[in-house]
């Protein structure tokens, strides 16, 4: 009788995978809210604030038609894919009425997230693990990342979601091309391969540059 797969969650067992990036989410907000205590600010804090919130009314301003006002034009510069999980985050925890605290908490979780992420990424292709630890090294020895991911709403999620893409845009082709790799139908490989590539579009347009790869 052949074994039955085992099902994963982003190269994890599963279940255990799943709780392991909730635990890595969940800590990463936790250690951004001590770090961003009791509160920062940035010069476009509020620009970006004020946009979540805009993003999010959006899809209920059949609801709300009177809170949906206008933003300024350079926020339309920005894609949504980061800032609707920031902005719901930080609406959850409203009651707290600290709303540069959450967002800057949030936006600096990121930070952790790539970093394992990056390395899950590196074992995925084949690198030993000392090889990936490695490379986690380098870039967390990047000071100006880490400083921007508590302050910068802009370029550091844009910097994480472009590394992450790339490197699943290569693990993802590389499959996409092996013979002896199972794998779903061409055509859901495209479907794939096209969602992943769009992703720092979504950040901060135009930026097309891993769509065109494909």
């Amino acid at each position: 009788m052949e074994k039955s797969k085992k099902r994963s969650f982003l190269g994890i067992p599963f279940p255990s995978g799943l709780l392991f990036w909730v635990a890595i989410v969940c800590g990463s907000i936790a250690i951004g809210l001590v770090l961003s205590y009791p509160g920062m600010s940035s010069s476009d804090s509020w620009l970006h604030i004020g946009r979540g919130r805009w993003t999010i009314l959006q899809f209920v301003k059949f609801l709300f038609p009177e809170k949906v006002g206008r933003i300024r034009d350079i926020a339309f510069t920005y894609g949504p894919l980061w800032i609707i999980p920031v902005a719901l985050v930080s609406e959850a925890f409203g009651f707290l009425r600290e709303s540069q605290w959450i967002y800057h908490a949030v936006n600096f979780s990121l930070y952790p997230i790539t970093l394992v992420g990056f390395y899950l990424l590196l074992r995925r292709l084949g690198v030993r693990r000392s090889a990936s630890a490695l490379q986690i090294a380098l870039f967390f020895s990047l000071i100006r990342l880490g400083g921007h991911s508590l302050m910068n709403f802009a370029d550091f999620p844009y910097a994480c979601v472009f590394l992450l893409t790339t490197i699943g845009l290569w693990i993802l082709l590389e499959e996409a091309i092996s013979t002896d790799r199972p794998g779903p139908p061409a055509l859901m490989r495209l479907a794939i391969l096209g969602v992943v590539a769009v992703a720092p579009y979504l950040v901060r347009p135009p930026v097309p540059i891993h769509l065109l790869l494909i």
